[in-house]
């Protein structure tokens, strides 16, 4: 049932059903309470999101079923009452009204298991607590007390604890993370000096921990082995930053100061780089990006140079790029491209802008007429930035030869 808005109430009985999938996805008006409800032993999958439904989970028997997504409702009871089938393998509870501690949750091990954003919930780590579950969410919970080095996470590959503001745990710095690809603690309370937490054994693909106004570290020797994507805009760290396989980088409002040119490497498959307000310093002579790339961002870093040598590969490289829309932005930095943000010189030609072939613009840009028969003035770095921006098609250009209408943004 997907997005109903006119059903208030219905019969819960489903018994003499073969059903194996329940769904109701914002059923908006309907008040059920899921406690009254009849499920046949075939259904093995529950799942309602965005309702009004209620209930206490403590009295649902879900015994046959092996995925509960029982989401952004109104469902309660004491997470130390509320029992599943030994076959339930992904447990999403999150975003409803549950309380009690965490730490007696009675379960069996599922894959996943989400418990964020139910405010009645709390984890106190004074002795060791071992989540049972392989993905363990617990964003935006009450409070997170104790000792973070109880925190057992042997069994756990994906670990989240965002939006928690209330975090009196101690030894966050020595919580042992080998076994997670995937780490997010964004936007909490966590205050002090972290620089051991990430210098041992990492196996990350993902990292976020934006928005730690309090959190600080010194990235000099953080080992991020494989990390695909990593956020911590926002984020006070400092030191040379280092990864050299960057596909999501955004550290924008930090403090790192890695040299752009020897401690990334952008031309693998660089998708998202925001590297903007850091102390990031390096010539952008030596610098290469994907051209899949979707934005890449240096702006405000006051120690970065090379803005006509970064220009000029933009430019020769224009035809390159293979996404719809991308956005390379260098302003205010420690130099700026030269000229005036003008279209350049178009020598004797008379012709729309947008009819000019690959190897035309190629001619204007270095001086030489359109044609290859005479001369120009040549286009400043500025000029090329006006054509990147105003007047270049990332996809087609090269294949066509000609110029389409613009699809993309430089500075």
């Amino acid at each position: 049932m997907y997005g109903t808005e006119q059903i208030t109430s219905m019969s819960g009985d489903f018994s003499n059903t073969n059903l194996n999938y329940l769904y109701f996805y914002r059923t908006c008006a309907l008040t059920a309470d899921i406690t009254t409800w009849q499920f046949p032993s075939t259904l093995g999958t529950l799942s309602i999101y965005y309702t009004q439904m209620t209930g206490n989970l403590e009295n649902v028997d879900f015994d046959d079923l092996t995925s509960i997504q029982l989401r952004y409702s109104c469902f309660s009871g004491n997470i130390s009452g509320i029992t599943m089938g030994t076959g339930s393998t992904s447990i999403y509870l999150n975003n409803n009204d549950l309380s009690g501690e965490i730490t007696t949750y009675p379960n069996s091990p599922s894959s996943n298991l989400f418990l964020g954003d139910n405010t009645g919930l709390t984890l106190t780590l004074s002795s060791t607590y071992t989540p049972p579950a392989n993905r363990f969410e617990i964003n935006n919970i009450g409070t997170i007390s104790g000792d973070f080095q109880n925190l057992d996470l042997s069994n756990t590959t994906a670990f989240c604890m965002t939006r928690n503001s209330n975090i009196t745990a101690t030894n966050f710095d020595k919580l042992d993370i080998t076994t997670l690809t995937t780490f997010a603690f964004d936007n909490t309370n966590l205050s002090g000096d972290f620089t051991g937490i990430f210098t041992g054994t990492t196996n990350f693909t993902s990292l976020n921990m934006s928005t730690n106004y309090n959190f600080s570290a010194d990235t000099t020797n953080w080992t991020l082995g494989g990390i695909q994507s990593m956020g911590a805009y926002f984020t006070p760290i400092y030191g040379t930053l280092c990864n050299d396989n960057v596909y999501t980088l955004r550290v924008n409002g930090s403090c790192i100061s890695s040299n752009i040119e020897t401690d990334f490497v952008f031309s693998g498959r660089s998708y998202w780089v925001d590297l903007s307000s850091t102390c990031i310093t390096g010539h952008l002579s030596g610098v290469t990006i994907h051209p899949n790339t979707y934005q890449f961002n240096i702006n405000n870093n006051s120690g970065l140079c090379g803005s006509n040598e970064f220009s000029d590969y933009l430019f020769v490289n224009r035809k390159n790029w293979t996404r719809n829309y991308s956005q390379v932005s260098y302003q205010s930095i420690g130099d700026a491209p030269t000229g005036t943000y003008q279209e350049g010189d178009l020598g004797t030609y008379s012709g729309d802008h947008w009819d000019l072939t690959e190897e035309q613009v190629n001619n204007l840009a270095a001086g030489i007429d359109y044609d290859g028969g005479g001369s120009n003035t040549p286009w400043t770095s500025k000029e090329k930035v006006w054509w990147n921006e105003c007047a270049r098609c990332p996809i087609l250009a090269h294949s066509l030869g000609v110029r389409l209408r613009p699809k993309g943004r430089v500075i």
